[in-house]
């Protein structure tokens, strides 16, 4: 049957057998990494956000003298768009969303830094709630807040990064 390579972030690459589903897998995975977008996505439900912590943010928040992080929802023009974005590309590479959600978690048994598309797809799945899309920052020591994805009042076009 053979090997198909799946390509990620960040240079990561692994080797699966190639599956039509793989296939499938691979296609999505190189689609979503040149999808250009400035923005994150994370899960909240009953009033409170459910979104993975990784180690690379004691950096960025080190770097930027933050003292916590903040979410910015986009306005709901704006998350509609760009959850819609991400739902047609999960649509054209899988046959449904079920298979997705399957082949992701069997390829993120955790979740992943960069990926936050995938990650608050699985949450969602895991706890419920409604995926929001917009800004990812810190609160910086000074009051001021500086965005590590999008920004203050950015728009559509801002969001979808060239």
């Amino acid at each position: 049957m053979g090997l198909t390579k799946i390509k990620m972030r960040h240079g990561f690459s692994f080797d699966m057998d190639n599956t039509p589903e793989n296939r499938m897998l691979n296609s999505f995975m190189t689609e979503l990494s040149n999808t250009p977008i400035d923005g994150h996505f994370w899960v909240e439900k009953d009033g409170k956000v459910i979104d993975p912590y990784f180690i690379e943010y004691d950096y960025l928040k080190k770097y930027h003298n933050g003292t916590s992080i903040t979410y910015l929802p986009a306005p709901e023009l704006i998350q509609k768009v760009m959850n819609g974005k991400i739902e047609k590309l999960i649509l054209k590479h899988f046959t449904n969303y079920e298979l997705f959600l399957n082949k992701v978690k069997f390829m993120f048994p955790k979740l992943q830094f960069g990926f936050c598309q995938i990650n608050a797809h699985i949450n969602h799945n895991k706890y419920g709630g409604k995926i929001v899309f917009g800004s990812w920052g810190f609160v910086k020591q000074d009051g001021s807040v500086w965005y590590e994805y999008g920004g203050k009042d950015w728009t559509v076009k801002q969001f979808l990064k060239k």
